[in-house]
């Protein structure tokens, strides 16, 4: 007995010691790939950010940087735009929004601000002395860090139509990560992001300690994550959104999630109607509510009847805006359109091609110079 306790006592050994030099091994491999552990790998891997106090990161501004196979700048406000001419009566088009408006995996003139300014340079538009298209897209920014943005620095910004760019992907889920400061009108002054950080070279990083230290350990574990999350057919952290109250899949912090956006959103209209400002909602889609051909990019995942409605989030933003009377550009059915004829999306993440940028920038303009249309 004593023999076959020794044997098995020196295979676990054995095992225990393979699995630690099979760690190792895995280890020395992750370092040497990542430059920068502390990195969140979904965003900019660019040290264009600082700590903010208000709104946890923004922009560094006046900055060059290479992305997308070329040069890209951050004006004097850490707008991915142009420089503004101090003192020019040009009238001012402020973009918020997040990595759709910051233009994700595009070149600085092919971003949605910068085709709108194209369109406005060329007369295509007709508006009296021009005007000047403010890009404030940040990635990762929620509507409350869009709202504390724009109350900050709008003497600052003076803008003359402000424009709010909601992806219906995941905006509202992004609630979730921060704990939110506010003022007795319940205004947000200030956010505690959960998850991000800007580390001291100027990356977004990540709050979540590597466990022992270790590379290995951590992407192991998070491979855990998505492995679970596919069991179960669904991402938990995007496709909620498009699940009707029926869906016992539903997560029960959603109805909240709703109704904390719409207070948030009330408080941007009334703040722009205080300021006399012109005030539209854009609605962004996700890919696969454009058309089935995207369906291919999540083999993992499914997208039928019975699942997702998959125009819910849509529904739900125009009731919003019905109720709280605010101007709204629904861009699902105008991508629908002419899909066939375009590529919107390209294959390796959600956010536009070239394409689906130039159609968003054309279509907001077609908006705001004609509100009743």
């Amino acid at each position: 007995m004593k023999k076959i306790v020794k044997i098995i006592l020196i295979n676990v050994a054995i095992f225990c010691v393979a699995i630690i030099a099979l760690l190792a091994v895995y280890e020395v491999y992750l370092r040497l790939k990542i430059n920068n552990p502390g990195t969140i790998k979904t965003v900019i891997e660019k040290p264009i950010y600082r700590t903010d106090p208000d709104l946890g990161w923004a922009h560094q501004p006046n900055i060059t940087f290479d992305y997308a196979g070329s040069k890209s700048f951050f004006n004097e406000f850490g707008q991915r735009s142009n420089h503004l001419t101090p003192g020019s009566p040009a009238p001012r088009i402020l973009l918020l929004g997040d990595s759709f408006t910051f233009g994700m995996n595009v070149k600085q003139d092919e971003t949605i601000s910068a085709f709108m300014q194209k369109n406005l340079d060329s007369k295509k538009y007709e508006i009296s002395g021009g005007s000047d298209v403010m890009n404030a897209g940040v990635v990762g920014y929620s509507i409350r860090q869009e709202l504390i943005h724009l109350t900050r620095e709008f003497d600052t910004l003076k803008p003359d139509t402000v424009i709010l760019n909601i992806f219906v992907g995941n905006d509202l889920t992004e609630q979730r990560r921060s704990e939110v400061e506010r003022d007795k009108n319940g205004f947000p002054v200030g956010i505690k992001d959960k998850e991000v950080l800007v580390t001291p070279d100027g990356y977004l990083g990540s709050h979540d300690a590597i466990p022992f230290h270790s590379l290995a350990i951590a992407d192991l574990a998070q491979r855990k994550k998505q492995f679970l999350m596919k069991l179960q057919k669904y991402p938990g952290y995007i496709w909620p959104v498009f699940m009707d109250e029926k869906n016992p899949l539903l997560p029960p912090d959603m109805a909240s999630l709703w109704t904390q956006y719409e207070a948030d959103l009330a408080r941007m209209k009334s703040f722009l109607d205080s300021k006399k400002v012109q005030f539209l909602v854009v609605i962004i889609p996700m890919d696969v509510q454009v058309s089935r051909n995207y369906w291919q990019k999540y083999p993992d995942q499914i997208f039928g009847e019975k699942e997702f409605e998959l125009k819910v989030p849509q529904q739900k933003l125009k009731e919003i805006c019905n109720r709280n009377k605010i101007n709204c550009l629904d861009l699902l059915p105008i991508f629908q359109k002419n899909t066939d004829q375009q590529l919107y999306f390209p294959q390796i993440d959600p956010h536009f091609a070239i394409p689906g940028n130039q159609l968003t920038a054309e279509s907001i303009l077609n908006k705001i110079l004609n509100p009743k249309s």
